[in-house]
């Protein structure tokens, strides 16, 4: 493969990733993505998106979408921003808890339902 071939065909996985990246809201304003490719096959290439690298298919998941999630709890997240599993993840439980109309009821739910996706969220409420 030619070096030309590379640097296309890294132009052309770096647009698709772009719109991707995009459409998920993962890119904050001004942030570019940053490819690292290294050839060893000509069809498998390794791309990582710069401060998401350790990014998980399951951190994409949508909070609206997590299964028997209340209403409630779907609410609160939203008003906060919160729109991903991802982003629960990041949130530190005392700022969670300061989410109008978000207390330990709605957070041991949210646990219970995430954990049932195979994710811990660690939080250990009582």
């Amino acid at each position: 493969m030619l070096n030309t071939d590379i640097n296309t065909r890294k132009e052309e996985l770096k647009a698709l990733i772009t719109a991707w990246a995009d459409e998920n809201k993962l890119l904050k304003p001004g942030q570019v993505i940053e490819m690292d490719v290294r050839i060893k096959d000509p069809d498998k290439v390794k791309v990582t998106i710069e401060g998401y690298e350790g990014l998980t298919d399951i951190n994409l998941v949508k909070v609206a979408d997590i299964p028997n999630l209340s209403v409630r709890a779907m609410n609160c997240f939203a008003n906060a921003g919160i729109e991903t599993i991802g982003d629960l993840r990041k949130t530190k439980l005392q700022d969670l808890l300061k989410i109008r109309n978000t207390g330990k009821w709605v957070l041991r739910e949210t646990e219970s339902h995430v954990k049932e996706l195979g994710v811990e969220l660690g939080w250990n409420i009582k």
